[in-house]
């Protein structure tokens, strides 16, 4: 079975409703039932004054003579309460803790069943000062009252009350507790829909992009028009996907040898430059007598020439350059630099004192005692060819405007003729301010 958060949100709302409604109810309970446990109480304090008032007036009147006797005049002058609820139960007992007289069934665990001298202090004192003591029993939901008489004998008056019940209390709050009910449901579905809109639709629309982008189609965007923590989830996603997609470009535009960045990427970076007015140089390179070499040494060595060409560049950079310059490979020995002014110099010294110490390693000892190697020309003949150098041939917008990468690139293959004119690795850069209108013009100022 496959778990969503809309089952997840679903359980948590039925949680917190059956919690919430538990907790409405189990606090609206106890209120109710203190509420009426202190009417209760007043009741019973009420009946306990007017049983006192009716017993002091007729104490005289009490006929002590027998047992019978004293149970009649009891009930006699509290039957009058009893029929109007005010006594329930009552019981009258002498000093010596016995039972003398009663009103009202004696069912139940009652408190005047037990010994008298249970209360005999608490009951101790001046009828005048404290007419009865009171004591509540929740444990068996009852309140019990006992006062003093005193006359010619001494007696004891136990009166007991019941606490209010659940059934009374329930019979008070079921309808709230209905309503409450109805409420809580309907605020959950109201919640329920508000989350729906605002988290589970938007994180259902994430999923779906997500799988979009995980299929490969990485222009998609999501529009969540929202200013919270998802919004910015949005924002994020669609930088991600940007990205990515840019990513993937430079990932097609890589030179599968070296794993450098071709055309594109290069045409890009110079375009960006130019629009934003930044001041560049641009360093093209290329290998003297690399075909030579391929035909005396093999492809695979040709290949190994290219890829230690690529680390001799990226490790100039990265010693002598910046951290934002671009090092791209057009394709065969051809090769890229982008960087600033302030630093083309260093950096294409380093790349030939670089490279004319590595390039060593792929000639054998005859070929670099004599300084050259025997390889077949364009011509199809046999001739003598230096020791492969590198090429350096630099353009920069810093004395001269330069409109586009194309201008650009036009500009640097005029000077790789003259950086290509030596024998051995040469760093030539054109310093002219103006591109001369005469094809095939010198390149005029520069450094070698």
């Amino acid at each position: 079975m496959v778990k969503t958060l809309r089952g997840y949100l679903r359980k948590a709302m039925f949680v917190f409703a059956l919690i919430f409604v538990a907790m409405f109810s189990i606090i609206n309970l106890k209120g109710q039932m203190d509420l009426i446990d202190k009417l209760y109480l007043y009741k019973a304090n009420m009946g306990a004054f007017a049983v006192r008032q009716s017993l002091v007036s007729r104490l005289a009147q009490l006929d002590t003579s027998s047992a019978e006797g004293l149970q009649q005049t009891f009930q006699a002058v509290l039957k009058p309460l009893f029929d109007v609820d005010i006594v329930q139960h009552a019981a009258l007992f002498s000093a010596d803790e016995k039972l003398r007289a009663t009103v009202g069934p004696l069912e139940g665990d009652l408190f005047f069943e037990k010994p008298l001298s249970v209360l005999g202090k608490a009951t101790a004192v001046s009828s005048e000062k404290k007419p009865f003591v009171t004591f509540v029993d929740r444990k068996h939901r009852s309140i019990e009252i006992m006062m003093k008489l005193a006359g010619k004998e001494v007696y004891y008056v136990v009166l007991h009350y019941p606490l209010g019940t659940f059934q009374e209390v329930w019979e008070h709050v079921r309808w709230l507790f209905i309503l409450t009910i109805a409420l809580v449901l309907i605020g959950v579905l109201i919640l329920g829909s508000f989350l729906y809109g605002g988290m589970i639709a938007p994180i259902k629309k994430f999923n779906y992009m997500a799988r979009q982008v995980a299929a490969g189609n990485l222009d998609m965007k999501i529009e969540v028009d929202m200013k919270d923590e998802l919004g910015q989830l949005g924002d994020t996603f669609n930088q991600m996907t940007s990205q990515l997609a840019e990513m993937k470009r430079r990932a097609e535009d890589v030179n599968p040898l070296t794993k450098l960045p071709g055309n594109i990427v290069i045409m890009q970076e110079v375009e960006q430059r130019l629009r934003h007015n930044a001041v560049f140089t641009i360093i093209y390179c290329d290998l003297n007598y690399f075909k030579a070499f391929n035909d005396k040494y093999g492809v695979h060595d040709g290949d190994r020439v290219i890829k230690m060409t690529a680390d001799v560049l990226q490790e100039a950079v990265m010693t002598e350059g910046n951290p934002e310059d671009l090092v791209g490979h057009e394709g065969g020995d051809d090769f890229i630099l982008v960087t600033t002014p302030d630093k083309a110099d260093a950096i294409a010294k380093k790349i030939i004192k670089l490279f004319d110490a590595r390039i060593k390693s792929f000639f054998v000892p005859g070929d670099l005692q004599q300084g050259s190697f025997t390889a077949t020309g364009r011509d199809g003949q046999i001739h003598q060819f230096p020791i492969t150098g590198i090429s350096l041939a630099g353009v920069s917008n810093q004395q001269r405007k330069i409109q586009s990468y194309a201008e650009a690139t036009n500009i640097c293959a005029e000077v790789k003729k003259k950086a290509k004119s030596f024998t051995s690795s040469a760093w030539w850069l054109d310093k002219r301010t103006e591109r001369p209108n005469r094809a095939g013009s010198e390149a005029g100022p520069a450094t070698k």
